[in-house]
Protein backbone atom coordinates (compact mmCIF):
# COMPACT_ATOMS: atom_id res chain seq x y z
CA UNK A 1 0.00 0.00 0.00
CA UNK A 2 2.51 2.60 0.65
CA UNK A 3 4.85 1.56 -2.26
CA UNK A 4 1.57 2.36 -4.61
CA UNK A 5 1.11 5.61 -2.84
CA UNK A 6 4.37 6.36 -3.15
CA UNK A 7 4.67 6.06 -7.02
CA UNK A 8 1.42 8.30 -7.47
CA UNK A 9 2.57 11.64 -8.99
CA UNK A 10 0.38 13.59 -7.33
CA UNK A 11 1.00 12.23 -3.44
CA UNK A 12 0.55 15.48 -1.13
CA UNK A 13 -3.07 15.52 -2.75
CA UNK A 14 -4.18 11.98 -2.41
CA UNK A 15 -7.22 11.15 0.33
CA UNK A 16 -6.00 10.14 3.99
CA UNK A 17 -6.11 5.82 3.69
CA UNK A 18 -6.68 3.51 6.55
CA UNK A 19 -5.62 -0.02 5.71
CA UNK A 20 -5.68 -3.21 7.77
CA UNK A 21 -3.08 -5.87 7.41
CA UNK A 22 -2.14 -9.12 9.56
CA UNK A 23 1.24 -10.27 10.64
CA UNK A 24 1.92 -13.75 11.00
CA UNK A 25 4.60 -14.39 13.73
CA UNK A 26 6.86 -17.92 13.44
CA UNK A 27 4.92 -19.84 16.37
CA UNK A 28 1.47 -18.88 14.40
CA UNK A 29 0.41 -16.23 16.28
CA UNK A 30 -1.32 -13.71 14.27
CA UNK A 31 -1.47 -10.05 15.30
CA UNK A 32 -3.44 -7.71 13.28
CA UNK A 33 -2.65 -3.86 12.14
CA UNK A 34 -5.14 -0.84 11.19
CA UNK A 35 -2.37 1.55 9.13
CA UNK A 36 -3.97 5.08 8.33
CA UNK A 37 -1.95 7.40 6.57
CA UNK A 38 -1.87 10.07 4.17
CA UNK A 39 0.69 11.52 1.43
CA UNK A 40 3.07 14.84 1.86
CA UNK A 41 6.14 16.26 0.81
CA UNK A 42 9.14 16.47 3.45
CA UNK A 43 11.76 19.73 3.17
CA UNK A 44 13.58 18.44 0.61
CA UNK A 45 10.44 18.00 -2.01
CA UNK A 46 10.79 14.18 -1.57
CA UNK A 47 7.71 12.14 -1.48
CA UNK A 48 6.51 10.92 1.69
CA UNK A 49 3.64 9.11 3.84
CA UNK A 50 3.28 10.30 7.29
CA UNK A 51 0.92 8.16 9.00
CA UNK A 52 0.46 5.91 11.96
CA UNK A 53 0.75 1.68 13.06
CA UNK A 54 -1.63 0.49 15.75
CA UNK A 55 -2.33 -2.95 16.94
CA UNK A 56 -5.85 -4.02 16.52
CA UNK A 57 -5.31 -7.19 17.30
CA UNK A 58 -7.55 -7.61 21.08
CA UNK A 59 -9.84 -5.44 19.80
CA UNK A 60 -10.63 -7.31 16.27
CA UNK A 61 -10.60 -10.68 18.16
CA UNK A 62 -13.28 -9.09 20.41
CA UNK A 63 -15.40 -7.63 17.88
CA UNK A 64 -15.25 -11.57 16.05
CA UNK A 65 -16.41 -12.91 19.71
CA UNK A 66 -19.29 -10.64 19.61
CA UNK A 67 -19.90 -11.79 15.70
CA UNK A 68 -19.62 -15.29 16.53
CA UNK A 69 -22.32 -15.40 19.74
CA UNK A 70 -24.28 -13.14 17.82
CA UNK A 71 -24.72 -16.41 14.70
CA UNK A 72 -23.69 -19.46 16.64
CA UNK A 73 -25.35 -21.63 19.01
CA UNK A 74 -22.77 -21.84 22.20
CA UNK A 75 -23.51 -25.62 22.80
CA UNK A 76 -23.42 -27.25 19.09
CA UNK A 77 -21.41 -24.35 17.11
CA UNK A 78 -23.79 -24.62 14.42
CA UNK A 79 -25.59 -21.60 13.24
CA UNK A 80 -28.12 -19.97 15.35
CA UNK A 81 -31.87 -19.00 14.48
CA UNK A 82 -30.74 -15.62 13.88
CA UNK A 83 -27.84 -16.66 11.35
CA UNK A 84 -30.48 -19.29 9.79
CA UNK A 85 -32.44 -16.56 8.49
CA UNK A 86 -30.10 -14.09 7.29
CA UNK A 87 -29.04 -17.35 5.15
CA UNK A 88 -32.61 -18.03 4.11
CA UNK A 89 -33.59 -14.93 3.56
CA UNK A 90 -30.03 -14.12 1.51
CA UNK A 91 -31.02 -17.41 -0.83
CA UNK A 92 -34.28 -16.61 -1.58
CA UNK A 93 -35.85 -14.36 -4.34
CA UNK A 94 -39.57 -13.41 -4.56
CA UNK A 95 -39.52 -14.21 -8.50
CA UNK A 96 -37.86 -17.25 -7.61
CA UNK A 97 -34.87 -17.19 -9.89
CA UNK A 98 -32.10 -17.86 -7.17
CA UNK A 99 -31.03 -21.40 -7.46
CA UNK A 100 -32.96 -23.71 -5.94
CA UNK A 101 -32.60 -25.76 -2.68
CA UNK A 102 -34.16 -28.05 -0.12
CA UNK A 103 -34.95 -26.90 3.42
CA UNK A 104 -34.78 -29.88 5.88
CA UNK A 105 -36.81 -29.27 9.55
CA UNK A 106 -35.30 -31.62 11.69
CA UNK A 107 -37.14 -32.19 15.31
CA UNK A 108 -35.79 -35.03 17.63
CA UNK A 109 -37.88 -37.72 19.58
CA UNK A 110 -36.90 -39.07 22.82
CA UNK A 111 -34.64 -36.08 24.04
CA UNK A 112 -36.90 -35.02 26.69
CA UNK A 113 -36.65 -38.46 28.00
CA UNK A 114 -32.98 -38.34 27.84
CA UNK A 115 -32.79 -34.87 30.02
CA UNK A 116 -35.14 -36.37 32.52
CA UNK A 117 -33.51 -39.12 33.44
CA UNK A 118 -29.49 -38.29 32.72
CA UNK A 119 -29.55 -35.11 33.40
CA UNK A 120 -29.13 -31.41 30.91
CA UNK A 121 -25.39 -32.35 30.66
CA UNK A 122 -26.18 -35.61 29.01
CA UNK A 123 -28.44 -33.71 27.18
CA UNK A 124 -25.79 -31.68 26.00
CA UNK A 125 -23.31 -34.05 24.62
CA UNK A 126 -26.20 -35.94 22.97
CA UNK A 127 -26.55 -32.28 21.02
CA UNK A 128 -23.61 -31.77 20.40
CA UNK A 129 -23.35 -35.59 18.80
CA UNK A 130 -26.56 -35.02 16.52
CA UNK A 131 -25.20 -31.73 15.46
CA UNK A 132 -22.03 -33.41 14.07
CA UNK A 133 -23.82 -36.10 12.52
CA UNK A 134 -26.18 -33.50 11.00
CA UNK A 135 -23.40 -31.41 10.06
CA UNK A 136 -21.89 -33.93 7.60
CA UNK A 137 -25.08 -33.86 5.51
CA UNK A 138 -25.31 -29.72 5.24
CA UNK A 139 -24.15 -28.63 1.26
CA UNK A 140 -25.48 -24.70 2.40
CA UNK A 141 -25.14 -24.65 6.01
CA UNK A 142 -26.54 -26.14 9.43
CA UNK A 143 -28.28 -24.65 12.13
CA UNK A 144 -29.92 -25.26 15.44
CA UNK A 145 -33.07 -23.28 15.79
CA UNK A 146 -33.60 -23.92 19.12
CA UNK A 147 -33.85 -26.68 21.77
CA UNK A 148 -33.73 -29.81 19.87
CA UNK A 149 -35.08 -28.36 16.47
CA UNK A 150 -32.67 -28.03 13.54
CA UNK A 151 -32.47 -27.35 9.77
CA UNK A 152 -30.44 -27.72 6.89
CA UNK A 153 -29.79 -26.17 3.23
CA UNK A 154 -29.48 -28.43 0.69
CA UNK A 155 -28.27 -27.41 -2.91
CA UNK A 156 -31.16 -28.70 -5.04
CA UNK A 157 -28.55 -29.90 -8.12
CA UNK A 158 -29.35 -33.72 -6.29
CA UNK A 159 -32.79 -33.75 -7.33
CA UNK A 160 -35.92 -34.37 -5.47
CA UNK A 161 -35.08 -38.26 -4.88
CA UNK A 162 -31.85 -37.93 -4.19
CA UNK A 163 -33.09 -35.45 -1.49
CA UNK A 164 -35.20 -37.95 -0.16
CA UNK A 165 -32.25 -40.76 0.01
CA UNK A 166 -30.44 -38.07 2.10
CA UNK A 167 -32.98 -37.50 4.70
CA UNK A 168 -33.60 -41.03 5.35
CA UNK A 169 -29.94 -41.77 5.47
CA UNK A 170 -29.68 -38.68 8.06
CA UNK A 171 -32.55 -40.66 9.82
CA UNK A 172 -30.86 -43.78 10.26
CA UNK A 173 -27.66 -41.71 11.57
CA UNK A 174 -29.21 -40.07 13.91
CA UNK A 175 -30.73 -43.03 15.46
CA UNK A 176 -27.76 -44.71 15.78
CA UNK A 177 -26.76 -45.14 19.87
CA UNK A 178 -25.05 -42.19 21.62
CA UNK A 179 -22.27 -42.85 24.14
CA UNK A 180 -22.58 -40.45 27.04
CA UNK A 181 -21.01 -40.84 30.37
CA UNK A 182 -20.83 -44.46 30.24
CA UNK A 183 -24.26 -45.03 29.14
CA UNK A 184 -25.96 -45.45 25.86
CA UNK A 185 -28.86 -43.68 24.69
CA UNK A 186 -30.69 -43.38 21.44
CA UNK A 187 -33.31 -40.38 19.98
CA UNK A 188 -34.99 -40.02 17.00
CA UNK A 189 -36.10 -37.49 14.72
CA UNK A 190 -38.53 -36.36 11.84
CA UNK A 191 -38.20 -34.62 9.09
CA UNK A 192 -39.91 -32.07 7.14
CA UNK A 193 -38.52 -31.31 3.35
CA UNK A 194 -39.77 -28.12 1.15
CA UNK A 195 -37.87 -27.10 -1.99
CA UNK A 196 -37.19 -23.99 -3.00
CA UNK A 197 -39.14 -21.81 -5.54
CA UNK A 198 -41.66 -24.70 -5.93
CA UNK A 199 -42.96 -24.47 -2.09
CA UNK A 200 -42.41 -20.73 -2.22
CA UNK A 201 -40.19 -17.81 -3.08
CA UNK A 202 -39.86 -15.98 0.13
CA UNK A 203 -38.37 -17.58 3.44
CA UNK A 204 -41.66 -17.16 5.24
CA UNK A 205 -43.29 -19.45 3.21
CA UNK A 206 -40.59 -21.69 2.92
CA UNK A 207 -40.16 -22.24 6.41
CA UNK A 208 -44.14 -22.61 6.72
CA UNK A 209 -44.29 -25.37 3.85
CA UNK A 210 -41.09 -27.10 5.95
CA UNK A 211 -42.73 -27.23 9.34
CA UNK A 212 -45.92 -28.61 8.38
CA UNK A 213 -44.27 -31.44 6.31
CA UNK A 214 -42.20 -31.84 9.69
CA UNK A 215 -45.60 -32.23 11.92
CA UNK A 216 -47.07 -34.63 8.96
CA UNK A 217 -43.96 -36.71 9.31
CA UNK A 218 -44.35 -36.35 13.41
CA UNK A 219 -47.78 -37.93 13.07
CA UNK A 220 -47.11 -40.63 11.12
CA UNK A 221 -44.54 -41.86 13.87
CA UNK A 222 -40.99 -41.88 14.88
CA UNK A 223 -37.80 -41.92 11.96
CA UNK A 224 -40.00 -40.41 9.47
CA UNK A 225 -39.61 -38.10 7.08
CA UNK A 226 -42.29 -35.77 4.52
CA UNK A 227 -41.73 -33.72 1.55
CA UNK A 228 -44.51 -30.72 1.21
CA UNK A 229 -47.22 -31.91 -1.45
CA UNK A 230 -47.54 -27.81 -1.88
CA UNK A 231 -44.29 -28.32 -3.76
CA UNK A 232 -44.83 -31.31 -5.40
CA UNK A 233 -48.36 -29.75 -6.92
CA UNK A 234 -46.98 -26.42 -7.55
CA UNK A 235 -43.57 -27.65 -9.35
CA UNK A 236 -44.96 -27.96 -12.93
CA UNK A 237 -46.77 -24.30 -12.15
CA UNK A 238 -44.16 -22.70 -11.58
CA UNK A 239 -42.57 -20.77 -8.13
CA UNK A 240 -45.10 -20.43 -5.10
CA UNK A 241 -44.84 -16.50 -4.40
CA UNK A 242 -46.92 -15.17 -1.03
CA UNK A 243 -46.49 -14.92 2.59
CA UNK A 244 -47.63 -16.71 5.40
CA UNK A 245 -46.39 -15.98 9.24
CA UNK A 246 -43.42 -17.58 10.26
CA UNK A 247 -43.66 -20.47 13.09
CA UNK A 248 -41.96 -18.80 16.68
CA UNK A 249 -40.03 -21.47 17.57
CA UNK A 250 -41.06 -21.91 21.23
CA UNK A 251 -44.96 -22.24 19.74
CA UNK A 252 -43.87 -24.63 17.86
CA UNK A 253 -43.72 -28.06 19.53
CA UNK A 254 -46.11 -27.06 22.05
CA UNK A 255 -48.63 -25.27 19.63
CA UNK A 256 -48.67 -27.00 16.18
CA UNK A 257 -51.21 -25.91 13.85
CA UNK A 258 -55.07 -27.00 14.47
CA UNK A 259 -57.81 -27.20 12.37
CA UNK A 260 -61.02 -29.42 11.43
CA UNK A 261 -58.71 -30.82 8.38
CA UNK A 262 -56.69 -32.25 10.61
CA UNK A 263 -56.49 -31.81 14.37
CA UNK A 264 -52.83 -30.81 15.39
CA UNK A 265 -51.58 -30.78 11.61
CA UNK A 266 -51.54 -28.19 8.13
CA UNK A 267 -55.00 -29.22 6.66
CA UNK A 268 -54.57 -31.54 3.75
CA UNK A 269 -54.66 -28.82 1.19
CA UNK A 270 -51.29 -27.59 2.70
CA UNK A 271 -49.46 -30.87 3.84
CA UNK A 272 -48.25 -33.81 2.35
CA UNK A 273 -51.35 -35.46 3.21
CA UNK A 274 -53.59 -33.78 0.85
CA UNK A 275 -55.31 -35.05 -1.68
CA UNK A 276 -54.54 -34.35 -5.31
CA UNK A 277 -57.67 -34.10 -6.97
CA UNK A 278 -58.63 -30.30 -7.00
CA UNK A 279 -62.32 -30.07 -5.88
CA UNK A 280 -61.28 -32.31 -2.88
CA UNK A 281 -58.77 -29.53 -1.81
CA UNK A 282 -61.35 -27.33 -2.51
CA UNK A 283 -63.66 -28.63 0.11
CA UNK A 284 -60.71 -28.97 3.00
CA UNK A 285 -60.09 -25.00 1.99
CA UNK A 286 -63.85 -24.47 2.26
CA UNK A 287 -63.82 -26.54 5.95
CA UNK A 288 -61.32 -24.94 7.30
CA UNK A 289 -62.95 -21.68 6.26
CA UNK A 290 -66.56 -22.81 8.27
CA UNK A 291 -64.55 -24.41 11.18
CA UNK A 292 -62.75 -21.12 11.60
CA UNK A 293 -65.08 -18.51 10.96
CA UNK A 294 -63.94 -16.82 8.19
CA UNK A 295 -60.36 -15.58 6.40
CA UNK A 296 -59.43 -14.11 10.30
CA UNK A 297 -60.17 -17.84 11.82
CA UNK A 298 -57.94 -19.66 8.92
CA UNK A 299 -55.20 -16.95 9.60
CA UNK A 300 -55.48 -18.08 13.36
CA UNK A 301 -56.07 -21.39 13.34
CA UNK A 302 -53.82 -22.65 10.29
CA UNK A 303 -50.93 -20.14 10.02
CA UNK A 304 -50.73 -20.82 13.93
CA UNK A 305 -52.24 -18.09 15.52
CA UNK A 306 -50.02 -14.97 13.84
Amino acid sequence: MIEEMLAQPDLATLAPVSHEVEFRQPPGLVRRFKIAGHGSVNQLGEPVVQGVLQDITDAYNSQLDLWRAAHFDQITKLGNRYHFNEELSGRTDPEGTAPGFFLFIIDLDGFKAVNDTHGHRAGDEVLKEVSRRISLYATSGSFRLGGDEFALIIDAQPGTDTAKALAQHLLTDIARPIDIVKETVCVSASIGISHYPSDGCESDLLLHAADCAMYAAKKNGRISLRCSSLGRRQASEGPVRGRVGRLPSKNRRSDPPVSEAGAGDCPPCLTSGGSDSAQERLDAIAQVFRAAGGLGGVLQHVFCRL
